[in-house]
């Protein structure tokens, strides 16, 4: 899903825009990554950054802002906004009764979840901002494997009684 005109990051699909590029668990590492680069003082995302040679984890960006590290706030802050735009896109154009987020951002915690709400609740036409239940995945970071799974037994079971 495109959520914006310019080039301004490019989607690992290869085009440019995509909500993936903007939120997805390795483009909040990589937004944090630039918005240090950009900080003189002390932050704690920027300590962390700067003391390992391995990739830091989303999740670590999230306890950054838990423990008040203002970039580290914003990044997950924007993550949120972007996140909201997705949801308002589909919202819009489907009208679903329920957006579901799933994979390792459901660590980050109801905070995170209502900060997503509030943005649509801010974004949507209000009819489906306020009727569109948004939540984490039961599941959590495994709920696309598990309905995988689910998906491929269906069809095994179906063509074994064909």
């Amino acid at each position: 899903m495109k959520i914006d005109l310019g080039k301004n990051r490019r989607c690992g699909c290869g085009r440019w825009g995509c909500l993936e590029a903007f939120a997805s668990a390795t483009a909040i590492v990589k937004r944090a990554h630039e918005a240090v680069a950009n900080v003189a003082g002390k932050s704690i995302l920027k300590e962390l950054l700067s003391t390992t040679d391995e990739e830091l984890p989303a999740k670590s960006v999230f306890q950054a802002a838990d423990r008040g590290d203002e970039v580290a706030k914003k990044v997950v802050e924007d993550t949120a906004y972007y996140l909201a735009v997705g949801a308002m896109n589909l919202m819009h154009l489907i009208d679903p009764d329920m957006i579901v987020y799933a994979g390792g951002m459901t660590a980050a915690g109801e905070p995170f979840l209502n900060q997503i709400r509030n943005y649509i609740r801010e974004l949507a036409f209000p009819v489906p901002a306020e009727k569109t239940i948004v939540r984490y995945a039961q599941l959590g970071s495994d709920a696309g494997f598990i309905g995988a799974a689910g998906c491929a037994r269906q069809l095994v079971v179906k063509k074994a009684m064909s």
